[in-house]
């Protein structure tokens, strides 16, 4: 059996916040001790808990349980364990399975890549499907279209080039200048970090205009607000799941925008008056979008568990075979690289 190591609910500071999510969006039973618990990423955790409650029917020995980052301010990880806070995104996650010694938590989602710096040299990453990040606005934004690479910095620097939305090749409202409100997730996001690398900055360098409260969570728009000035980053495939395919729905009224001219969806989006959208066939641009802009997402687990997990998240696993799931969820299926350890 796996080696059960959990998180106590003083060891990690860990982001909590109460919001309503749809009633699936937790496995819908206590998981027992044996059975497998992740957490972490908002960005996948609507496609694993699907994919979850998919394997879960096929009667395995050891059930798959995802918990969302979101909902109730506590959750009770398996049978007898006391109850906890909400772990809330990719690197919180890692850290819960790091610091575990409960044996409360199994695995991570993770929209981030393995660091490189050594601090999760004991973790296994499996890649399981593609997404990416570009930058949303209300639909009625006083945004440009497009933004390049270098315009997104200079708005998440507060830089004196990038302070109003005509700088940038957006417009004014009448007359007057419209600042430009930059928001970004909290800082234990994957999206977050995902984001600010694809535009080269570090945390150090966002900012003092820059919303980045302990309670933002990515890609909710109702969390963004309606504003036309603000701008955000957001997940492609979380919003084609969410604003397409009508799936755990809290986009609010916010559309993808382009970078450097390029979409991040294919096919044709049409925006109502209303700012509602419709669209057939809208899925990631993963050939033509800016590569730097497109990234893997991750189930972790332990590396010394990795044996019991190759029939659920390795290459001939459960998850790799659900290509039409993973695809409804907006993500794109990777194919041969489904599976692949880091």
């Amino acid at each position: 059996m796996l080696k059960k190591m959990v998180l106590s609910a003083a060891a990690v500071a860990l982001a909590v916040c109460a919001v309503q999510v749809p009633a699936n969006a937790d496995p819908g039973f206590t998981p027992a001790k044996t059975d497998f618990v992740g957490v972490g990423s908002d960005t996948t955790q609507d496609v694993v808990n699907a994919l979850a409650a998919a394997y879960n029917k096929t009667k395995p020995a050891n059930k798959l349980a995802s918990f969302n980052a979101t909902g109730s301010a506590t959750f009770v990880p398996k049978k007898g364990l006391p109850k906890r806070a909400r772990v809330v995104g990719s690197s919180n996650g890692i850290k819960a399975l790091l610091a575990d010694t409960e044996g409360a938590y199994d695995f991570a989602r993770s929209s981030r890549a393995k660091k490189t710096d050594g601090s999760e040299a004991t973790l296994s990453f499996y890649a399981f499907a593609q997404d990416g990040v570009t930058w949303a606005v209300n639909y009625n934004s006083f945004a440009p279209k497009s933004l390049k690479k270098s315009q997104l910095a200079n708005i998440y620097k507060c830089s004196g080039a990038a302070r109003y939305w005509d700088q940038v090749g957006g417009k004014k409202n009448g007359k007057k200048r419209v600042a430009i409100k930059p928001w970004l997730p909290q800082a234990g996001s994957g999206t977050r970090s995902f984001f600010l690398g694809a535009i080269g900055l570090t945390d150090a360098q966002v900012g003092s205009c820059v919303n980045q409260k302990a309670t933002n969570i990515e890609n909710d728009g109702t969390k963004v607000g309606a504003g036309r000035a603000a701008i955000a980053p957001f997940s492609i495939a979380q919003w084609v799941a969410q604003a397409i395919n009508h799936k755990s729905d809290r986009h609010g009224k916010l559309v993808l925008g382009k970078i450097s001219g390029v979409s991040p969806t294919t096919g044709k989006i049409t925006v109502t008056k209303k700012g509602g959208v419709k669209g057939k066939n809208i899925r990631l641009n993963a050939a033509d979008f800016p590569h730097q802009f497109l990234r893997l997402v991750y189930n972790v687990v332990r590396t010394g568990d990795a044996a019991e997990f190759e029939p659920v998240f390795g290459p001939t696993g459960y998850v790799c075979d659900q290509t039409a799931l993973i695809r409804s969820y907006g993500f794109e299926p990777i194919g041969g690289g489904c599976g692949a350890l880091s």
